[in-house]
């Protein structure tokens, strides 16, 4: 913009406004900071979530891996009536 532009935009955003919604609007003006925060917070929870989510699913994958691997290094009475090749 213009300077002179410029300066008419500011004017602008500094009076106070008389149309009633504008009036409610400006009367919300100081929780613009408070919804920045809000929404902020609320994508960082969904960020937690879905890690959460891919972090349990990985845990589930390694206790069934563990569990093959314990079922594989024990002894039962099946392998012990089998000849051993050793």
């Amino acid at each position: 913009l213009a300077e002179g532009e410029q300066r008419d935009a500011q004017r602008v955003l500094e009076e106070t406004p008389t149309e009633p919604l504008a009036q409610a609007m400006w009367d919300y003006t100081g929780l613009e900071r408070f919804w920045q925060r809000f929404n902020k917070a609320k994508l960082e929870e969904q960020a937690l979530e879905r890690e959460r989510a891919a972090l349990s699913q990985t845990n589930q994958r390694l206790r069934q891996l563990l569990r093959q691997y314990l079922a594989g290094i024990s002894i039962t009475q099946e392998m012990l009536g089998q000849p051993n090749p050793l």
